[in-house]
Protein backbone atom coordinates (compact mmCIF):
# COMPACT_ATOMS: atom_id res chain seq x y z
CA UNK A 1 0.00 0.00 0.00
CA UNK A 2 3.28 2.27 -1.05
CA UNK A 3 0.86 3.77 -3.57
CA UNK A 4 -0.65 7.49 -2.04
CA UNK A 5 -4.09 9.24 -2.92
CA UNK A 6 -2.52 12.72 -4.39
CA UNK A 7 -5.36 14.15 -4.35
CA UNK A 8 -5.73 14.78 -1.21
CA UNK A 9 -2.42 15.15 -0.90
CA UNK A 10 -1.59 17.68 -3.55
CA UNK A 11 -3.90 20.22 -1.85
CA UNK A 12 -0.85 21.49 -0.37
CA UNK A 13 1.25 23.70 -2.91
CA UNK A 14 4.56 22.33 -2.52
CA UNK A 15 3.67 18.76 -2.99
CA UNK A 16 1.55 19.90 -6.12
CA UNK A 17 4.54 22.03 -7.71
CA UNK A 18 6.17 18.71 -6.51
CA UNK A 19 4.20 16.85 -8.43
CA UNK A 20 3.84 18.89 -11.76
CA UNK A 21 7.80 19.53 -11.97
CA UNK A 22 8.12 15.78 -12.16
CA UNK A 23 5.94 15.40 -15.01
CA UNK A 24 7.35 18.14 -16.57
CA UNK A 25 10.46 16.66 -16.92
CA UNK A 26 9.07 13.24 -17.82
CA UNK A 27 7.35 14.38 -20.45
CA UNK A 28 9.66 17.14 -21.80
CA UNK A 29 7.84 20.43 -20.82
CA UNK A 30 7.30 23.15 -18.48
CA UNK A 31 5.56 22.11 -14.92
CA UNK A 32 2.74 25.02 -16.62
CA UNK A 33 2.33 23.22 -19.46
CA UNK A 34 2.26 19.90 -17.44
CA UNK A 35 -0.81 21.25 -15.73
CA UNK A 36 -2.92 22.31 -18.69
CA UNK A 37 -2.03 18.92 -20.48
CA UNK A 38 -2.65 16.67 -17.23
CA UNK A 39 -4.86 18.52 -15.21
CA UNK A 40 -6.40 15.30 -13.69
CA UNK A 41 -3.95 14.49 -10.29
CA UNK A 42 -4.58 10.60 -10.03
CA UNK A 43 -5.87 9.15 -6.37
CA UNK A 44 -3.41 5.90 -6.84
CA UNK A 45 -0.10 7.20 -7.70
CA UNK A 46 3.32 5.62 -6.99
CA UNK A 47 6.94 7.81 -7.08
CA UNK A 48 10.34 6.81 -8.01
CA UNK A 49 12.46 5.32 -5.72
CA UNK A 50 16.24 5.56 -5.03
CA UNK A 51 17.13 3.09 -2.25
CA UNK A 52 16.15 -0.11 -0.50
CA UNK A 53 17.53 -1.29 2.40
CA UNK A 54 16.63 -4.27 4.41
CA UNK A 55 17.34 -4.72 8.50
CA UNK A 56 19.81 -7.82 8.59
CA UNK A 57 18.12 -9.10 11.65
CA UNK A 58 14.36 -8.90 10.44
CA UNK A 59 14.11 -9.42 6.54
CA UNK A 60 10.15 -8.00 6.90
CA UNK A 61 11.57 -4.70 8.21
CA UNK A 62 12.06 -2.74 4.82
CA UNK A 63 13.29 0.90 4.45
CA UNK A 64 12.80 3.13 1.20
CA UNK A 65 13.32 6.26 0.14
CA UNK A 66 12.22 8.98 -2.11
CA UNK A 67 15.05 11.52 -3.19
CA UNK A 68 12.82 14.24 -4.45
CA UNK A 69 15.21 17.07 -3.97
CA UNK A 70 17.58 15.61 -6.20
CA UNK A 71 16.17 13.01 -8.05
CA UNK A 72 12.95 13.19 -10.78
CA UNK A 73 10.37 12.18 -8.02
CA UNK A 74 7.91 14.42 -5.86
CA UNK A 75 7.02 15.02 -2.33
CA UNK A 76 5.72 14.43 0.26
CA UNK A 77 7.48 11.06 2.04
CA UNK A 78 10.88 11.06 2.47
CA UNK A 79 11.35 7.47 3.59
CA UNK A 80 8.64 4.32 3.70
CA UNK A 81 9.32 1.66 6.11
CA UNK A 82 7.18 -1.95 6.59
CA UNK A 83 7.32 -3.74 9.65
CA UNK A 84 5.54 -6.90 7.70
CA UNK A 85 7.41 -7.60 4.90
CA UNK A 86 5.76 -5.21 3.06
CA UNK A 87 1.84 -5.74 3.38
CA UNK A 88 2.05 -2.12 5.13
CA UNK A 89 3.99 1.35 4.54
CA UNK A 90 4.21 3.84 6.17
CA UNK A 91 6.15 7.24 6.61
CA UNK A 92 8.65 6.85 9.21
CA UNK A 93 10.74 10.11 8.65
CA UNK A 94 8.72 12.71 9.81
CA UNK A 95 9.53 16.36 9.58
CA UNK A 96 7.33 19.28 8.98
CA UNK A 97 4.23 21.19 10.38
CA UNK A 98 1.98 18.33 9.34
CA UNK A 99 2.91 15.27 11.36
CA UNK A 100 1.81 17.19 14.49
CA UNK A 101 -1.26 18.69 13.67
CA UNK A 102 -4.60 16.65 14.91
CA UNK A 103 -6.90 17.95 12.20
CA UNK A 104 -7.39 18.73 8.98
CA UNK A 105 -7.59 16.54 5.65
CA UNK A 106 -3.88 15.68 5.15
CA UNK A 107 -3.79 14.62 8.74
CA UNK A 108 -6.86 12.13 8.50
CA UNK A 109 -5.80 10.82 5.53
CA UNK A 110 -2.28 9.39 7.07
CA UNK A 111 -4.24 8.68 10.32
CA UNK A 112 -6.63 6.19 7.55
CA UNK A 113 -3.57 4.44 6.36
CA UNK A 114 -2.50 3.62 9.61
CA UNK A 115 0.28 5.64 9.49
CA UNK A 116 1.89 6.97 13.28
CA UNK A 117 1.71 10.71 12.85
CA UNK A 118 4.06 13.20 15.58
CA UNK A 119 7.59 14.53 14.09
CA UNK A 120 10.08 11.87 15.09
CA UNK A 121 13.32 13.96 13.57
CA UNK A 122 15.94 15.85 15.83
CA UNK A 123 18.15 18.28 14.05
CA UNK A 124 20.30 19.65 17.20
CA UNK A 125 21.44 23.01 16.03
CA UNK A 126 19.19 23.00 12.78
CA UNK A 127 15.91 22.35 14.91
CA UNK A 128 15.13 25.67 14.91
CA UNK A 129 14.88 26.09 11.53
CA UNK A 130 14.39 22.98 9.63
CA UNK A 131 11.95 21.67 11.67
CA UNK A 132 9.87 24.76 13.84
CA UNK A 133 9.62 26.93 10.62
CA UNK A 134 9.02 24.17 8.55
CA UNK A 135 6.85 23.92 6.00
CA UNK A 136 3.59 21.52 6.60
CA UNK A 137 6.00 18.87 4.46
CA UNK A 138 9.71 18.48 5.11
CA UNK A 139 10.97 20.12 1.57
CA UNK A 140 14.66 18.27 1.79
CA UNK A 141 15.16 14.83 1.37
CA UNK A 142 18.52 12.36 0.75
CA UNK A 143 19.11 9.28 -0.50
CA UNK A 144 21.61 7.63 1.49
CA UNK A 145 20.52 4.94 3.63
CA UNK A 146 22.32 1.90 5.34
CA UNK A 147 22.82 -0.07 8.37
CA UNK A 148 25.79 -0.49 10.60
CA UNK A 149 27.64 -4.05 10.85
CA UNK A 150 25.28 -6.11 13.04
CA UNK A 151 22.10 -4.22 12.24
CA UNK A 152 21.57 -2.24 15.52
CA UNK A 153 22.14 1.29 13.86
CA UNK A 154 20.37 2.57 10.84
CA UNK A 155 21.81 5.99 9.23
CA UNK A 156 20.11 8.13 6.38
CA UNK A 157 21.69 11.50 5.38
CA UNK A 158 18.97 14.54 4.64
CA UNK A 159 20.19 16.86 2.97
CA UNK A 160 23.87 18.29 4.96
CA UNK A 161 22.44 16.61 7.51
CA UNK A 162 23.05 12.77 8.82
CA UNK A 163 20.37 11.56 10.98
CA UNK A 164 20.98 8.08 12.50
CA UNK A 165 17.94 5.19 14.46
CA UNK A 166 18.69 2.50 16.90
CA UNK A 167 14.74 1.83 17.26
CA UNK A 168 13.79 0.75 13.62
CA UNK A 169 13.22 4.28 12.33
CA UNK A 170 10.87 4.92 15.27
CA UNK A 171 12.69 8.11 16.00
CA UNK A 172 16.15 9.68 14.50
CA UNK A 173 18.21 12.40 15.74
CA UNK A 174 21.27 14.23 14.45
CA UNK A 175 24.35 12.63 15.14
CA UNK A 176 27.29 15.59 13.80
CA UNK A 177 27.08 17.33 16.88
CA UNK A 178 26.28 18.09 20.63
CA UNK A 179 25.06 20.82 22.82
CA UNK A 180 27.58 21.73 25.54
CA UNK A 181 24.65 22.04 28.06
CA UNK A 182 20.90 21.73 27.10
CA UNK A 183 19.31 24.91 25.85
CA UNK A 184 22.70 26.62 25.55
CA UNK A 185 22.43 26.70 21.76
CA UNK A 186 26.23 25.96 22.23
CA UNK A 187 27.29 23.18 19.86
CA UNK A 188 30.02 20.82 19.21
CA UNK A 189 30.73 18.91 16.29
CA UNK A 190 31.53 15.39 15.65
CA UNK A 191 34.42 16.19 13.40
CA UNK A 192 32.67 15.35 9.85
CA UNK A 193 31.33 18.90 9.60
CA UNK A 194 31.26 19.78 6.28
CA UNK A 195 29.96 23.22 7.33
CA UNK A 196 31.58 26.12 4.24
CA UNK A 197 33.66 29.62 5.94
CA UNK A 198 33.70 32.00 3.62
CA UNK A 199 35.23 34.09 6.07
CA UNK A 200 37.05 34.30 9.75
CA UNK A 201 36.53 37.97 11.46
CA UNK A 202 38.27 39.10 14.88
CA UNK A 203 37.30 42.10 16.39
CA UNK A 204 39.29 43.65 19.40
CA UNK A 205 36.52 44.07 21.57
CA UNK A 206 35.83 40.57 21.64
CA UNK A 207 38.96 38.62 22.33
CA UNK A 208 38.26 35.20 22.88
CA UNK A 209 35.86 34.85 19.93
CA UNK A 210 35.99 34.25 16.36
CA UNK A 211 33.08 34.97 13.97
CA UNK A 212 32.31 32.59 10.74
CA UNK A 213 30.87 33.64 8.33
CA UNK A 214 29.08 30.08 6.13
CA UNK A 215 27.46 29.38 3.83
CA UNK A 216 23.65 27.71 3.97
CA UNK A 217 24.64 27.93 7.90
CA UNK A 218 24.00 31.66 9.00
CA UNK A 219 26.37 33.73 11.34
CA UNK A 220 28.81 31.59 14.01
CA UNK A 221 30.68 32.52 16.80
CA UNK A 222 33.28 30.25 18.65
CA UNK A 223 32.51 29.89 22.60
CA UNK A 224 34.27 28.56 25.02
CA UNK A 225 32.65 25.84 26.92
CA UNK A 226 33.62 22.82 23.88
CA UNK A 227 35.34 20.90 27.13
CA UNK A 228 32.31 20.07 28.51
CA UNK A 229 31.77 17.83 26.00
CA UNK A 230 34.91 16.70 25.16
CA UNK A 231 39.16 17.80 25.81
CA UNK A 232 39.72 20.77 23.93
CA UNK A 233 36.73 20.76 21.55
CA UNK A 234 35.61 24.22 20.31
CA UNK A 235 32.17 25.12 20.56
CA UNK A 236 30.35 27.78 18.46
CA UNK A 237 26.70 29.18 18.45
CA UNK A 238 24.82 30.34 15.82
CA UNK A 239 23.01 33.81 15.18
CA UNK A 240 20.13 32.60 12.98
CA UNK A 241 18.20 34.58 10.39
CA UNK A 242 14.78 34.24 9.06
CA UNK A 243 15.68 31.98 6.19
CA UNK A 244 18.38 29.91 5.15
CA UNK A 245 21.76 32.14 4.42
CA UNK A 246 25.17 32.39 3.14
CA UNK A 247 26.97 34.59 5.03
CA UNK A 248 30.43 36.15 3.10
CA UNK A 249 31.41 38.94 5.41
CA UNK A 250 30.58 40.65 8.44
CA UNK A 251 31.21 43.49 10.66
CA UNK A 252 30.34 45.41 14.01
CA UNK A 253 29.83 48.66 14.61
CA UNK A 254 32.57 50.62 15.78
CA UNK A 255 30.41 52.58 18.57
CA UNK A 256 27.75 49.18 19.29
CA UNK A 257 28.73 45.63 20.08
CA UNK A 258 25.27 44.62 19.69
CA UNK A 259 25.21 45.94 16.25
CA UNK A 260 26.35 43.31 13.39
CA UNK A 261 26.47 43.70 9.62
CA UNK A 262 26.74 40.98 7.26
CA UNK A 263 26.51 40.74 3.34
CA UNK A 264 25.27 37.34 1.64
CA UNK A 265 26.27 35.55 -1.84
CA UNK A 266 23.25 33.39 -2.28
CA UNK A 267 20.04 32.09 -0.12
CA UNK A 268 18.41 34.31 1.66
CA UNK A 269 19.18 38.20 0.94
CA UNK A 270 21.84 37.46 -1.99
CA UNK A 271 23.72 40.90 -2.54
CA UNK A 272 22.19 42.84 0.54
CA UNK A 273 23.31 43.81 3.18
CA UNK A 274 21.84 43.16 6.58
CA UNK A 275 21.69 44.48 9.84
CA UNK A 276 20.61 43.03 13.55
CA UNK A 277 20.79 45.82 16.53
CA UNK A 278 20.03 43.18 18.76
CA UNK A 279 23.02 40.87 19.01
CA UNK A 280 21.87 38.71 16.02
CA UNK A 281 18.64 38.11 17.08
CA UNK A 282 16.60 39.85 14.48
CA UNK A 283 17.33 40.56 11.39
CA UNK A 284 16.35 43.25 8.35
CA UNK A 285 17.84 44.17 4.94
CA UNK A 286 19.45 48.01 4.78
CA UNK A 287 20.85 47.57 1.52
CA UNK A 288 21.06 46.37 -1.54
CA UNK A 289 24.72 46.78 -3.18
CA UNK A 290 25.16 43.92 -5.67
CA UNK A 291 22.60 43.26 -8.50
CA UNK A 292 22.62 39.44 -9.18
CA UNK A 293 22.03 38.40 -12.52
CA UNK A 294 18.51 36.83 -13.58
CA UNK A 295 19.74 34.61 -16.47
CA UNK A 296 21.22 32.24 -14.55
CA UNK A 297 20.84 29.30 -12.38
CA UNK A 298 22.11 29.91 -8.86
CA UNK A 299 24.40 32.91 -9.73
CA UNK A 300 27.05 32.94 -6.88
CA UNK A 301 28.84 36.45 -6.01
CA UNK A 302 30.78 36.42 -2.60
CA UNK A 303 31.35 39.64 -1.13
CA UNK A 304 34.21 40.29 1.73
CA UNK A 305 36.14 42.27 4.00
CA UNK A 306 33.04 44.11 5.06
CA UNK A 307 35.12 47.37 6.99
CA UNK A 308 33.72 49.83 8.52
CA UNK A 309 35.35 53.78 7.67
CA UNK A 310 37.69 54.72 10.56
CA UNK A 311 36.81 58.35 10.36
CA UNK A 312 33.68 57.94 8.98
CA UNK A 313 31.01 55.10 10.52
CA UNK A 314 28.61 55.83 8.01
CA UNK A 315 31.04 54.71 5.51
CA UNK A 316 31.32 50.77 4.44
CA UNK A 317 33.74 49.23 2.36
CA UNK A 318 33.73 45.91 0.88
CA UNK A 319 35.16 43.59 -2.04
CA UNK A 320 34.47 41.34 -4.47
CA UNK A 321 37.08 38.99 -5.92
CA UNK A 322 37.13 38.99 -9.67
CA UNK A 323 37.14 35.32 -9.89
CA UNK A 324 34.36 34.69 -7.71
CA UNK A 325 32.18 36.55 -9.94
CA UNK A 326 33.39 35.04 -13.40
CA UNK A 327 33.60 31.10 -12.84
CA UNK A 328 30.13 30.84 -11.05
CA UNK A 329 27.86 32.79 -13.38
CA UNK A 330 29.59 31.42 -16.81
CA UNK A 331 28.62 28.28 -15.63
CA UNK A 332 25.22 28.92 -17.46
CA UNK A 333 21.82 27.80 -16.66
CA UNK A 334 22.61 24.24 -17.20
CA UNK A 335 25.40 23.51 -14.36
Amino acid sequence: NMFINMTVLAEDYEIQSSYYKMLGYWFGTTPAEARKTYPKIPGHFLHNLVRVRVDPNNSSRIYVMNDYKSQVTTMPVVMWCTANGGQHWYSCWRGGKIWANTTGTAVEYWKSRGNPMGVNVHLAYLEKMWIDKQEDYFVKSGDILDFNADGTFLMTQIAKVVTNSTDHGDSWHSSQEQETSPGSGHWVGAGNSNTPCEELMQDHRFPSTLFMCTGENWLWATTGDGDLVRPNAQAGMARFMPAEASVSSVAIHPNDTKTFYTLHFRQWSAGCLTKSTDDGVTWEVVGHPVAFPQNVRNPLIVQNSLTFDPDNHSIIYFCIPALRVEYHIQQGPEN
